[in-house]
C-alpha cells in the first residue's frame, strides 16, 4: 500500500473525469484517515475541483465538525463508517480504539455537515453475548435519524485475522 501525493490524487479524478463524463467517484478503500482526507478536500476546494465523493472513514474524534464541514464543501455526500458495535467492551476486544460516544459525535457532525454517514456494523463477534448485540442495535436505532444507511452483518472469521491469530485475547480457546 502506497498513498499518493495529494495533487496527483486530484490531477488524476480531474483527468477520470474528463475521460469518463463523470462527476462522482468512490474512494474505495479500506479507510482512510481524516487527516488525509481533509488535505485532499482542502486541494479540491482550492483548485475548484466540482465533483461528489464517497469513501470509509475511521471514526476519530479528530472529525470535528468543521472539519465535516470541509469535507462537505470539497464535494462529499457519503462516509461509511466501521461502527462494528455498539458494545464497548466488543469494542475493545476489536481493538477499534474509537469508544461508542465518540464514533456517535462523528455520525452527528457529519449528519450536521450534509454528508450521509453509514454504519458498518455485525453481531456474533466471539464471545458477544445477546444482550451487547442488541446495544449495536440500540446504537443504531438511537441515530437512525442521522444515519443515512446501515447495515448488521455476521461476524465471519477470515484467515490472518487477528481473532485467528490470537483466539485467547477473545476468550476463544
Amino acid at each position: 500500500y502506497r498513498e499518493r501525493p495529494v495533487d496527483t490524487v486530484v490531477d488524476h479524478l480531474e483527468h477520470l473525469r474528463k475521460k469518463h463524463g463523470t462527476s462522482t467517484f468512490y474512494f474505495s478503500q479500506d479507510s482512510v484517515a481524516p487527516k488525509t482526507l481533509l488535505k485532499l478536500a482542502d486541494r479540491l476546494v482550492d483548485r475548484q475541483v466540482d465533483l461528489g465523493w464517497a469513501t470509509d472513514l475511521k471514526p476519530e474524534k479528530y472529525l470535528t465538525q468543521e472539519r465535516a464541514e470541509r469535507l462537505r464543501r470539497s464535494g462529499a455526500v457519503a462516509c461509511a463508517l466501521g461502527v462494528e458495535s455498539g458494545s464497548q467492551r466488543v469494542l475493545d476486544l476489536i481493538d477499534k480504539g474509537a469508544p461508542v460516544p465518540v464514533v456517535g459525535d462523528v455520525i452527528d457532525r457529519l449528519a450536521k455537515a450534509g454528508i450521509a454517514a453509514e454504519a458498518m456494523c455485525f453481531t456474533d463477534f466471539p464471545t458477544e453475548t445477546k444482550s451487547e448485540a442488541i446495544e449495536t442495535l440500540e446504537f443504531l436505532d438511537e441515530k437512525r435519524e442521522k444515519l443515512g444507511l446501515f447495515i448488521v452483518g455476521e461476524f465471519g472469521l477470515t484467515h490472518g485475522a487477528l481473532v485467528a491469530q490470537n483466539p485467547e485475547n477473545v476468550g476463544v480457546e
